[in-house]
C-alpha cells in the first residue's frame, strides 16, 4: 500500500472517531537520516489537549512500513513530578511490516485510555525507567493480530515488581 493510501486510512480512522480535543499534524519527509533501512516519508502526530492523555506519533515509510512512538519519556516524567532529559519515546516500534489494521488497533488502545505507563523513579534521580503497559487481555488481542513481540512493546500489568509503579492515562475526547 502506498504512503498516501496509508495516510488516508489513518486520517479516516481519526475523523470517524470524532475527537474534538485532539490535534493531528502531518509532516512530509520529516527525517533525513541515512541510518534508517527505509525512508520515512510521512509523520502523523496526534496530540491531545488533555495533559493526562497520551500522545502518539506514526511514521509511514516509502516501502509501506509503519512505526509508532508513544509519548516522550520527558513528558511522562513531568506528569509524574519527576525530571527526565530524555527525548526518547516511552514506547513504540521502529518501522516494520505492520498492517494498517494492527496500527489502528494500537491507536484505539491509546485513544481509549487503555495504555498505561510503568515506571521506576527515585528521589533526586528522577525517572529511571518508563515503558508502556496493557492489561493481559489487550496484550493477547494484539498477539492475535500481526504485531510480533506484543509483550516486548507493552508490559503486562500482571507482572508485578516491588519498585515499579503504574500510571493510567485518560481517553481522548
Amino acid at each position: 500500500m502506498s504512503p498516501d493510501q496509508l495516510t488516508c486510512q489513518i486520517n479516516e480512522w481519526f475523523k470517524s472517531r470524532g475527537f474534538k480535543h485532539v490535534s493531528i499534524a502531518e509532516l512530509n519527509n520529516p527525517i533525513k537520516d541515512s541510518s534508517y533501512e527505509s525512508n520515512i516519508v510521512r509523520e502523523l502526530k496526534f496530540q491531545p489537549d488533555n495533559m493526562r492523555a497520551l500522545s502518539i506519533e506514526v511514521w509511514i515509510c516509502d516501502n509501506g512500513s509503519l512505526g509508532f512512538g508513544i509519548d516522550r519519556r520527558a513528558r511522562v516524567a513531568n506528569i509524574l513530578g519527576f525530571s527526565s532529559q530524555s527525548k526518547q519515546f516511552a514506547g513504540g516500534k521502529e518501522p516494520v511490516a505492520l498492517t494498517t489494521e494492527a496500527l489502528i488497533a494500537i491507536l484505539n488502545l491509546v485513544a481509549d485510555g487503555h495504555v498505561g505507563m510503568s515506571y521506576v523513579a527515585l528521589p533526586y534521580l528522577g525517572a529511571l525507567s518508563i515503558c508502556p503497559n496493557l492489561d493481559q487481555k489487550h496484550i493477547e488481542e494484539l498477539a492475535k493480530s500481526d504485531i510480533l513481540y506484543a509483550d516486548y512493546n507493552f508490559k503486562s500489568l500482571q507482572k508485578w515488581n516491588l519498585l515499579r509503579r503504574t500510571i493510567q492515562f485518560e481517553p481522548w475526547t
